[in-house]
Order: C-alpha cells, then sequence, then structure tokens
C-alpha cells in the first residue's frame, strides 16, 4: 500500500472520528425526527458508507484486473493492457457514483426542505462547474467512442502531439514529442478539448502511416536514374517493413477504393517546379521512428547522387552568363 491511499484512508478515518466526537449517536437516533436536527448520526453513516466504499475498491479491483489478465477475451488482443486499465478505471467509477448515491439517500429521507434548495444549488453548481462538466462529458466520449486509448500517439489541433499515457475522467496526460523525439514533458490536457479540436490518430486501427521523402534535382540531370537512385535507397531502409505493413494495412481496406492504392513497394512521384525538378518516394512504415527512417532514406540518396555526374542537386543560386 502505498502513501498516498494511506493518507486517503487517514483522511477518511478523520473524518469519522471527529463527526463521531461531536454527535451523541443513541440520543440522536432517538431524536432523528425532531426538527431542527442537525442529522450528524446519518452524516456518519454516509461517510462510513464513503470508506466502505474506498476499501472495497482497493480489495477488489486487483481481483477485477486478474480475472481480466485471465479471460480470453482480453488476451487475444493487442491492446489487452489499455482495455483492462480502462475497464478497472469505469468499475471504480461505478462503484464511487452507488456509494455517493446511496450516502444521499441515508442522508436525504427526512430533509424534505433540501429539494428546492438543491435544485437551486444544482443549478448554481452547473453554471459554476461548466468545465469540469465539459471534462465529464469528453471522457464519456474518450471511454464510448474511443478516439484514442492509452499508449496510442496522437495529435490533438496543434498544441500538443505525442503518446497517451493515462485517462481520467478530467484530464489526459501526454508523454510530449517533438517529430520522433521525446522532450521529456508530461502534458495535462483537459478532456474537454476534444469536443472543440481535432484529434488525429496514428496507431488507432494499425501503428504504420503513409509517409514520403523528396529530393530537388536539376532539368539537366537524368531524371531516370534519380528516380532509380531513390526507390533503391528507399526500398533498401524501409522495404522489409513496408511489407509486413501492408499485410496489417489491407484487411481495414479491403473493401474501400484504397485499396487499389496499397502497394508493398515505394512508389515514386515526379513533379515540375519552377526551377528543380521533385522525385518524391512515398512508403508505409511505423508511426514512430519515421524520423530516423527519413534521416537514413537521405543519407544513402545523398551518398548516391554524390557518386554520379548524371544527377545534381537543386538549390537556389545564380548564374551569370556574359556574351561578347
Amino acid at each position: 500500500m502505498n502513501a498516498r491511499v494511506v493518507s486517503e484512508y487517514l483522511i477518511l478515518i478523520g473524518i469519522i472520528v471527529v463527526l463521531a466526537v461531536f454527535s451523541d449517536l443513541s440520543e440522536a437516533f432517538e431524536k432523528i425526527s425532531t426538527p431542527g436536527n442537525i442529522l450528524q448520526p446519518q452524516i456518519v453513516v454516509a461517510v462510513l458508507i464513503i470508506f466502505a466504499a474506498k476499501v472495497f475498491i482497493d480489495i477488489s479491483k486487483p481481483l477485477i484486473r486478474k480475472a481480466l489478465e485471465t479471460a480470453e477475451s482480453f488476451r487475444r488482443t493487442e491492446s489487452a493492457e489499455v482495455n483492462i486499465q480502462t475497464t478497472t478505471k469505469i468499475y471504480s467509477y461505478v462503484i464511487w457514483t452507488l456509494a455517493v448515491l446511496l450516502a444521499i439517500l441515508v442522508i436525504g429521507p427526512n430533509l424534505s426542505g433540501l429539494l428546492m434548495s438543491a435544485t437551486i444549488i444544482g443549478a448554481v453548481l452547473i453554471f459554476a462547474l461548466q468545465t469540469p462538466i465539459s471534462c465529464l462529458v469528453g471522457w464519456f466520449v474518450i471511454v464510448t467512442r474511443t478516439p484514442y486509448r492509452i499508449y496510442d500517439r496522437i495529435e490533438i489541433g496543434d498544441r500538443v502531439r505525442g503518446d497517451v499515457i493515462d485517462i481520467s475522467i478530467m484530464h489526459t496526460k501526454i508523454r510530449e514529442f517533438m517529430g520522433d523525439d521525446m522532450t521529456g514533458n508530461i502534458v495535462s490536457v483537459p478532456n474537454s478539448i476534444i469536443l472543440a479540436e481535432f484529434v488525429t490518430n496514428y496507431t488507432l486501427d494499425v501503428p504504420y502511416v503513409w509517409d514520403e521523402v523528396k529530393v530537388s534535382i536539376t532539368y539537366e540531370s537524368d531524371l531516370k536514374l534519380a528516380e532509380e537512385i531513390v526507390r533503391e535507397s528507399t526500398s533498401e531502409v524501409v522495404g522489409d517493413v513496408m511489407k509486413h505493413a501492408v499485410v496489417a494495412v489491407k484487411p481495414f481496406l479491403r473493401r474501400t477504393p484504397m485499396n487499389r492504392y496499397l502497394y508493398d513497394e515505394p512508389q515514386i512521384l515526379v513533379d515540375l517546379k519552377d526551377s528543380c525538378v521533385e522525385v518524391a518516394a512515398r512508403y508505409l512504415y511505423r508511426a514512430r521512428g519515421r524520423r530516423t527512417a527519413r534521416t537514413e532514406i537521405y543519407e544513402k540518396i545523398l551518398e548516391r547522387i554524390n557518386e554520379e555526374e548524371r544527377v545534381e542537386i537543386a538549390y537556389p543560386h545564380m548564374q551569370i552568363v556574359y556574351k561578347k
């Protein structure tokens, strides 16, 4: 049991002790219907219910997790750990909700005057707690619609990009990345942001995405040789990964028009620019590690081009032609 759990228990026990000290339970239960009674015994019982719910969750949660880890439906999925964490969190939230409702019922039967007050207070709270309520709605959307899961690599608008490491009722924690490099930052994003921003998930179905490298050559260069250099250099780096990626992606595109554009080797694309010819290689690669792969491809391309006299890299420069 860690320090955080111990402190939570101590706080709950302290509340119960304080309420018990200032309440004579035997007399209070006899006078429970007396007008003006502050109903301390019911409050003590309500706190005991919350305490019991805390103990029950801490005891049962590891058992639920162990049962899920041995279940066939979870063992057969690649995202078993994600599903287990989500299930145990929902289980905890349900128990807490039931405990709070039961505590309210214990306090509430003799509080007829609270109905009108509760309505007014509820309206004020809804106005004052718009952001927490929006976060709760966002969490419900995340759990039910699954725009992202723990360990997914996502990008939220132009705000943050990285790997999801935790999803709570109020916030999603993201380990921030710039490109493929960790920044070391843990960004806590309110769940309400999913209701207002676009979410790009790079690993939702399969951990592969399309990427490309581009090389600009002069118009005087041998275009066919340049295409061969780019194709071979790209295949040397991503060829094996791309074959496995196509096998993984194909089931998701089988009944879509995009299936005809699924290739198991890099595709060469040529575009004419104002001062150069752009030769690009498009390929399927792992969502994590794309920058490293691009670096290796560019190094091979530059090495090959430096060995060839018929291909020249285009770059901005000025050429002066003098005529007599």
